[in-house]
């Protein structure tokens, strides 16, 4: 998961290409087949950083439980990319 800020279609686009050529020299198993792109980013206020801006992995998974769940429900058979809006953040589903 990673922060977009509102990307737009070529910001997009431009991602996907940039994922796709960094999954060609990859293992199968190594590539990144779902990827999530949040609006915002993760905050020390939320409890998802320490004070020295370390991920605190336990309350990232608290939080995105659902979203997180989502992105091994299904195969995926090439990269995707996914926006999802913070108001769905929470147990939002990928189709």
């Amino acid at each position: 998961m990673c922060y977009d800020g509102g990307m737009t279609a070529e910001q997009k686009a431009s991602f996907e290409k940039n994922l796709a050529k960094m999954n060609e020299g990859l293992a199968d198993y190594e590539r990144v087949r779902r990827c999530v792109v949040l609006d915002r980013l993760f905050s020390l206020e939320r409890g998802e950083l320490t004070r020295t801006l370390k991920l605190r992995r336990e309350a990232v998974e608290g939080v995105h439980r659902g979203l997180l769940r989502s992105l091994y429900e299904t195969a995926v058979p090439q990269a995707i990319l996914e926006i999802v809006p913070g108001k769905n953040v929470h147990g939002a589903h990928l189709a």
